[in-house]
């Protein structure tokens, strides 16, 4: 855990650059050194991380095309990694390659996004542990940052084959067709709180938990092939829900309250941000709760469709920022959303720690850990 805390340390005291104005040469260059310390721990690492095994195992054993286009992952995931695999046989080598796209790309996009790129830096690291442990839909969710760019330039083309591309990746990525007339929606403050309470409400009644038990019913009296594979579907999403100690219901409001803590703030702050772009973000970040809310104790795995527009959190909390003009609510504030960051790394610690924490990397001699 001191070593993740190191690391947030580290980036929360360069995003005080951003703050203090410093030269963006000066910015860019650590910047830089920053991005190429987590692609090197993410390509480095080793036995660290979840579904290493899965991954690992699917690099190593497979040689042919066809093998690697099983139907296990999507298309392009599986043809990249078998066009790394037919240059190397090093996993090494196929985490690092795709470390630098992963990463650097995310790097590239929140440089061009954002004058505040080493806030949104800290903000990535402490939301998604810096991609220091990246799977097929980390790949997808940095094209997801270049489908934003298109829609803050209005180009609808370029938006849909980005998510096209995306959805070849990892095929969740389809969520994000919704973002682009959500982006542009124009929401009130009251209406945002209603949208929440609502949602919130719906979720703890567990009424679509209930429709989709009911649905599932339905298709097993159908029965063909077609009904049993919707039925293990239906199964799969009413099944793989919260397992926890304490109740559902605690666990979802707890989960809720964490991720509605910016919203205060963010809101009220809005009258004196006069930018489509930073509602925009706002619209996606409140559509991302409103779908946890909806759906996370339905399955765990709608939570997935969440990721994507986490990217739209980072670059609020930048806007924020950015757009205060006394020094003082800037210091405030980052020291606000630091706690909040804060928060948000320790939860996605604490929920594989033994497969997270300690990190060992390739140059570790000893490495007692059981992967799965």
């Amino acid at each position: 855990m001191i070593f993740y805390f190191a690391l947030f340390l580290l980036f929360f005291l360069l995003s005080f650059l951003d703050i203090e104005n410093v030269k963006t040469s000066v910015k860019t260059r650590f910047y830089i050194l920053s991005i190429l310390l987590l692609i090197v721990l993410s390509g480095l690492r080793w036995k660290t991380g979840t579904d290493w095994d899965m991954y690992f195992y699917y690099f190593t054993t497979y040689k042919s095309f066809d093998e690697f286009n099983n139907g296990q992952f999507e298309f392009l995931y599986s043809s990249y990694a078998y066009i790394i695999k037919s240059l190397t046989n090093s996993y090494s080598v196929f985490l690092l390659v795709t470390s630098i796209f992963i990463i650097g790309f995310k790097a590239i996009m929140f440089r061009k996004l954002e004058p505040y790129f080493l806030v949104c830096l800290f903000a990535f690291y402490a939301i998604y542990m810096g991609d220091l442990f990246p799977v097929r839909q980390n790949i997808a969710i940095s094209i997801a940052l270049l489908s934003f760019y298109f829609i803050i330039k209005r180009q609808k083309l370029a938006f849909v084959i980005s998510v096209i591309v995306a959805t070849f990746f990892h095929n969740s990525a389809i969520i994000l067709l919704a973002a682009y007339p959500i982006f542009y929606m124009k929401m009130s403050n009251k209406l945002i709180l209603i949208l929440i309470a609502t949602s919130l409400l719906i979720g703890l009644s567990d009424v679509l938990t209930s429709a989709l038990r009911e649905l599932k019913g339905l298709f097993n009296l159908g029965g063909g092939f077609l009904s049993e594979r919707i039925t293990d579907k239906l199964q799969s999403y009413t099944t793989d829900s919260y397992s926890s100690n304490i109740s559902s219901n605690v666990a979802f409001l707890i989960s809720a309250a964490r991720r509605l803590i910016i919203l205060p703030i963010v809101l009220y702050l809005r009258k004196d941000i006069k930018s489509t772009v930073f509602n925009g973000y706002i619209n996606l970040f409140v559509f991302s709760n409103i779908i946890f809310f909806l759906l996370s104790k339905v399955s765990i795995v709608f939570v997935r469709f969440t990721s994507y527009f986490a990217l739209a959190e980072i670059l609020m909390i930048a806007i924020v920022l950015r757009s205060q003009k006394d020094k003082r609510i800037k210091v405030l504030l980052l020291i606000f959303f630091a706690i909040y960051l804060a928060i948000r790394l320790i939860v996605s610690i604490n929920t594989y720690r033994d497969l997270f924490d300690p990190y060992y990397w390739i140059f570790d001699k000893y490495i007692p850990r059981i992967t799965y």
